[in-house]
C-alpha cells in the first residue's frame, strides 16, 4: 500500500535519452527546465439529453525541455548521422525522419526524496533548432517539443518511488536510469 508522501517536483538531477537501436541511455542531465501534459478524450454517457457519466482517457502527451543536449544524441533524435553523407558531416532535410526515443529521469523534491519518471515512447515533434546571441553572457539551451505516445502497455508515462518498492523490487530503482523498458516494471505471475 502507499504510503502518504508529499513529493513536490522541484529538480532534475539526472536525465537520460535511448535513441532507437541504441542499448543504453546516455546521459543529457543538464536540464533547464522540463514540462509534461496529457491530450485526453472525454466519453459521456446521457441519459434523455443529461450528462449521467463523464469517463477520462489520456491519449498523447507533451514533454517541454530546455537543455544542454549531448551531440552526438541530438543528430541521432533527427536523424542527422546519414549514410548519404561524408564521415563527420550530418544534416537535416526533407529525407530525415525523427527516431523514436525513450527517457528516463531522477526527479527530487524540497526533501531531498527521490522519484524515477520514464518516458517510454517519444519523438521530437519539431525540428532542431538554433538560438544564438553575439556577446551573451548566457550560452542559450536547446528548446525541445516532444510527442508522448503510448507504449506496447499503453503507457505515456511511468514514476515510482524507490522507498515504495518492494524489497524484492529494488533491482528497478537501479536499473532504471540505465536499463528502463516498460517490461522491467510489467507485473509478472507467480507460479
Amino acid at each position: 500500500m502507499m504510503r502518504t508522501i508529499d513529493f513536490s517536483r522541484w529538480e532534475v538531477r539526472k536525465f537520460g535519452i535511448k535513441v532507437a537501436g541504441s542499448e543504453t541511455y546516455k546521459s543529457a542531465d543538464c536540464v533547464g527546465t522540463l514540462s509534461d501534459e496529457y491530450e485526453t478524450k472525454r466519453v459521456e454517457k446521457k441519459c434523455r439529453g443529461v450528462v449521467k457519466k463523464v469517463k477520462i482517457k489520456p491519449i498523447a502527451g507533451t514533454l517541454n525541455l530546455t537543455m544542454h543536449i549531448p551531440y552526438d544524441i541530438y543528430c541521432s533524435m533527427f536523424d542527422m548521422v546519414r549514410d548519404d553523407l561524408i564521415e563527420g558531416v550530418q544534416g537535416y532535410g526533407t529525407n530525415n525522419i525523427h527516431q523514436d526515443f525513450a527517457c528516463v529521469a531522477e526527479m527530487y523534491n524540497e526533501d531531498d526524496e527521490m522519484m524515477l519518471v520514464a518516458y517510454p515512447k517519444c519523438v521530437s515533434a519539431v525540428g532542431p533548432n538554433t538560438n544564438i546571441e553575439n556577446g551573451a553572457e548566457e550560452i542559450a539551451e536547446v528548446e525541445m517539443e516532444i510527442s508522448l505516445m503510448p507504449d506496447e502497455n499503453e503507457m505515456l508515462r511511468y514514476e515510482c518511488l524507490p522507498g515504495e518498492l518492494e524489497t524484492d523490487d529494488q533491482t528497478i530503482a537501479s536499473q532504471w536510469m540505465t536499463a528502463f523498458t516498460p517490461e522491467l516494471v510489467a507485473k509478472t505471475e507467480s507460479a
